[in-house]
C-alpha cells in the first residue's frame, strides 16, 4: 500500500500482494504477485514465476530452471512494463539483452507481457576456506509482446558465467557473459542474485 507520482499521471494510490510456496528444502518456489494503481486511468501488472533446482546445496553439479509470465494492463506506465534483463533492472533473465543503457531504459525491450524461461547448470567447487565458486553454463529465452509497436520479440541468449558464494550471503555473487543467437548482442553483468 502507498502512493506514487508520475509527471503526466499524478499521484496514484497503490496496492499490491504477493504469494510464495516452496517446497521443503526450497528446491521447488512458486511465486504470484499484483499491483495495482487506483486513478481515473487506473492500472496493474502481475506476475507469475517458478523455479526448481536439483539441489539447495552449493556443492558439485546444480542445475536450475525457471519460467515467469508477466503482464501490465494497457494504461500502465512504460517505466513499469516488463522486459528480459540481466537481473539488474527486471527479474526475467535473457542475459545478452540488458534493458538499461547509460541509466536509461531501452524502450525496444519493453512490453505490456513477457513470457520467460531459463535452464543453467552450475558446478561448483571450494576454493579457499569457506569461499566457493561455480562455473555456469545457462540459456535464458523469453518472447516480449504488446510492446510499442505492436510487434512480439523473440530472443534466445546463451552464455557462460561464474558464480561465487561466502557464508553469511544468502545469495551468490552473479558474473555472465551472454550472447543473443538472434540478434548477436552480447553483454556482461554483475548481480547479487538473493
Amino acid at each position: 500500500m502507498g502512493a506514487d507520482r508520475w509527471n503526466d499521471e499524478g499521484v496514484q494510490g497503490t496496492l499490491g500482494g504477493g504469494v510464495r510456496l516452496a517446497s521443503s528444502g526450497d528446491l521447488v518456489e512458486a511465486r504470484v504477485g499484483v499491483n495495482t494503481w487506483f486513478s481515473d486511468a487506473g492500472f496493474s501488472t502481475a506476475e507469475t514465476s517458478l523455479r526448481a533446482r536439483s539441489s539447495a546445496e552449493r556443492r558439485g553439479t546444480v542445475v536450475t530452471a525457471s519460467t515467469a509470465v508477466q503482464f501490465a494492463s494497457r494504461q500502465t506506465p512504460f517505466d513499469l512494463w516488463w522486459a528480459g534483463d540481466t537481473g539488474v533492472v527486471r527479474p526475467a533473465l535473457l542475459r545478452a539483452h540488458p534493458a538499461l543503457t547509460q541509466g536509461k531504459l531501452r524502450t525496444d525491450r519493453l512490453g505490456r507481457t513477457v513470457i520467460q524461461g531459463s535452464i543453467e547448470a552450475q558446478r561448483w567447487w571450494r576454493v579457499a576456506g569457506p569461499v566457493s565458486a561455480a562455473a555456469a553454463a545457462f540459456v535464458d529465452a523469453a518472447r516480449t509482446a504488446l510492446r510499442v509497436d505492436q510487434s512480439a520479440r523473440n530472443d534466445v541468449d546463451v552464455g557462460i558465467g561464474a558464480r561465487f558464494s561466502v557464508p553469511g550471503m544468502a545469495g551468490v555473487l552473479r558474473v555472465d557473459l551472454g550472447k543473443g543467437l538472434r540478434d548477436g548482442r552480447t553483454a556482461a553483468s554483475f548481480v547479487y542474485e538473493p
